[in-house]
Formats: C-alpha cells, sequence, structure tokens
C-alpha cells in the first residue's frame, strides 16, 4: 500500500473508500505491452480496471464485503499489495481533487456527527451501489438525525 499517498487518513475512511470508492473505474491507453496472468495486453490498448471490484479481491481483502477497518492498522496494511487499493487511482494520474474531497467530507461530517446521530433505515443490501462517473447509492439513502443533548 502507498503509505505516503494514505498516511492522514483514518483506517475507518480507507475502509469506506475500499468498500465504496469514488472512482469505480479507471480508463486508460497502454503505453507499452504489458504481459497479465499469461496474456499480452497490446500497446495503444484501452482498460478499464474497477476499483470497485479490484477491492473486493478475497486473496487481498478476505471476507471483502464486510466493514472491517482493522484491515488498515500499520500491522496489517504491510500486507496488501501497491495498487490492490486504488479509490482514487494511483501513480503520476492519480486524483488531483483527492486532497480536497477528503477535508471537505471530514469537515462536513464532524459538523453533523457533533450535532446529530444518524442511523440508516435501510440495511446495507438494499442499498446497492451504482457506477456512473463516480459511485452513487441505486436509491435515495434514508436515514434518521437526532439531535445530540447539547
Amino acid at each position: 500500500m502507498q503509505q505516503w499517498s494514505y498516511k492522514m487518513s483514518s483506517k475507518e475512511e480507507l475502509e469506506s473508500n475500499r468498500l465504496y470508492p469514488p472512482a469505480p473505474a479507471i480508463a486508460r491507453k497502454i503505453s507499452e505491452d504489458i504481459p497479465i496472468c499469461g496474456y499480452k495486453i497490446p500497446k495503444r490498448a484501452h482498460v478499464i480496471v474497477s476499483s470497485f471490484l479490484v477491492h473486493r479481491d478475497e486473496d487481498v481483502f478476505p471476507d471483502p464485503k464486510r466493514f472491517d477497518p482493522e484491515r488498515f492498522l500499520p500491522e496489517n496494511s504491510t500486507h496488501i499489495p501497491e495498487c490492490a487499493y486504488i479509490p482514487f487511482l494511483t501513480g503520476p494520474r492519480d486524483c488531483i481533487g483527492r486532497v480536497f474531497a477528503e477535508m471537505e467530507v471530514k469537515v462536513l461530517a464532524c459538523h453533523i456527527l457533533r450535532n446529530f446521530s444518524l442511523h440508516s433505515l435501510d440495511s446495507r443490501d438494499q442499498v446497492l451501489p451504482l457506477a456512473k462517473l463516480s459511485l452513487q447509492s441505486s436509491q435515495p439513502t434514508r436515514i434518521k438525525f437526532r439531535c445530540r443533548q447539547q
């Protein structure tokens, strides 16, 4: 795992982005022939990599559908291969808005959680992810907000 990229994120944030990556698929044009699993991907071929599916590889993430932030503890994250976790892409063309998006989410989440307790009205199995340009829920997310006692 690229520790330099994600060292400021909490293990819960990393696991949330693993289950529901903001960019569910990545398209690239190959610049040189690449052998993958005994197949040759030719130069100039267009490929699409699904980070949504990469993050569900059982060899890397056992029980991949379960929310388990402990996967990203320092002693566990050393077992995650470099490109097995790519919620905001990786390499020289990673997402330039990643840091801003992460800070924006943290500020908003802190403000909401400081003032409210949240309870989902639907189970996770009922609200399926929908891959568009970014990952979205297939239906409106229904949440009950309760004011916290001040």
